[in-house]
């Protein structure tokens, strides 16, 4: 007879194998984990896993956050264990764990970082009790699959654990009330007023009512969709003070209690996740110093930012998640930043990496293509198959026809890029879209 040893070993041997086949063929790194959970269902509980274990969620930033955090920890000197591939997935985080174990389920490292799904915590908090979790933000997200943000936030608080550390993100508001009123210890990150703020009237949020008590939610600013000071006037409910503050941001630095960070990428997203990776390491009791010596070091932007050059002329890629809305009014606030004149690209290829079949364009009434600052853009270009639906999410926006062009792909879209005046041009694109984009300039 199999002894359950042998057995457990047995299915990490296949799993491995199965991993190491998947690095020679360049493919994905779930499906090792898929079938280690057919074979063994409860495979993580049987891995012995690194001693500190910290998990990221949110509606956006956990990638970055993720990978920027498990860089920052092996740069100050720690073993760090990460699904670094963005398989946030049960299937995806069980590949990233036996990958770094060995035959016995022993991992050893001393950190496990992991990128978690908003819809997957509650289920993998049966097999994993997390030491501290990071919760970026919570927004309208790919909504035929997440549904209402109150759906996600159950779902979420039913998968965190009574002594794990939470640290949130204290500017949302629908984060804060939700996890508030439960016994688990609490810190908070957030970004003061500044020159990316927007008065209330600006912005599309998902909460206008106190939860607390349902009259009126005040807001004093905004900085994204639901992210701002809050106050409600008829109870006690408002924004927490956060225990880590972004209290000043100027040109290539910001500030973080007083402490300066420097960055090459001065977008709101890139701050609140270099916030939050010095927020975690500050409570796991790093040295300041070397924290920041870190961090100035550290280039989030690879994923969501890079400068390309087309013909003298300086393409700046700006990458999305797609079906996210709050991802993309990101994207627009960083080019409303630059007054140069610029031509605009838009487009993307999928609206799904995940189910290859999803048409569902909803989400894009919810990007504030208004809020584009149009007086120094010469032309949008809408590209893709989904060019003519951007280019009429544009129109009833009040952007006129004539500064709105479709192309049927990237070539041709950069094709016109050369015809036109413009020396600068941004392209707001999705993942995967945007690396075919860099390919096609590259060719170029």
């Amino acid at each position: 007879m199999w002894s359950d040893n042998m057995i457990k070993t047995l299915i990490i041997g296949i799993t491995k194998t199965l991993i190491f086949l998947g690095n020679l063929m360049g493919r994905g790194s779930d499906l090792p984990g898929v079938i280690a959970l057919k074979l063994y269902p409860n495979i993580i509980k049987e891995l012995t896993l690194p001693e500190i274990k910290i998990g990221v969620t949110g509606s956006t930033g956990k990638t970055s956050v993720a990978n920027g955090l498990a860089i920052v920890l092996k740069n100050l000197g720690v073993s760090v264990t990460i699904n670094s591939k963005g398989s946030n997935l049960d299937s995806g985080i069980v590949t990233a764990l036996i990958a770094k174990s060995n035959l016995k389920g022993n991992i050893d490292t001393k950190y496990l970082v992991l990128e978690i799904d908003e819809k997957y915590l509650k289920l993998l908090s049966k097999q994993i009790v997390l030491d501290y979790l990071v919760i970026t933000n919570i927004a309208r997200d790919q909504l035929t699959r997440t549904g209402h943000h109150d759906l996600v936030l159950d779902e979420i608080k039913q998968g965190v654990h009574s002594s794990t550390h939470l640290i949130l993100n204290a500017d949302d508001p629908l984060i804060t009330y939700y996890f508030s009123q439960g016994k688990q210890k609490i810190s908070y990150f957030g970004i003061s007023e500044n020159f990316n703020s927007f008065s209330p009237n600006k912005f599309n949020v998902d909460i206008y009512y106190c939860p607390q008590c349902t009259s009126k939610l005040n807001f004093d600013y905004f900085l994204a969709q639901n992210a701002g000071k809050y106050s409600c006037l008829s109870c006690s409910f408002e924004r927490p003070n956060p225990d880590y503050e972004v209290t000043k941001i100027a040109p290539a630095h910001f500030f973080i209690n007083e402490l300066k960070i420097k960055t090459n990428f001065l977008s709101l997203f890139n701050i609140y996740n270099l916030t939050t990776i010095y927020s975690v390491c500050n409570i796991l009791k790093f040295e300041n110093k070397e924290i920041i010596k870190n961090l100035n070091a550290l280039s989030l932007n690879i994923k969501r930012f890079e400068e390309l050059n087309l013909n003298n002329r300086k393409v700046v890629v700006l990458s999305s998640k797609s079906q996210n809305p709050l991802s993309f009014n990101h994207s627009i606030n960083y080019l409303n930043k630059h007054k140069q004149k610029k031509v605009i690209i838009l487009g993307f290829k999928k609206v799904s990496n995940r189910v290859i079949h999803h048409r569902d364009l909803s989400w894009l009434w919810d990007i504030e293509f208004d809020r584009i600052d149009l007086e120094n853009v010469e032309k949008i270009i809408c590209f893709g198959p989904y060019r003519y639906d951007l280019a009429t999410r544009l129109y009833f926006n009040g952007i006129e026809e004539k500064k709105i062009i479709t192309k049927k792909n990237i070539k041709e879209s950069l094709e016109e890029v050369l015809v036109l005046k413009s020396k600068i041009v941004y392209a707001l694109v999705t993942f995967k879209t945007d690396d075919l984009l860099k390919k096609e300039i590259r060719k170029m």
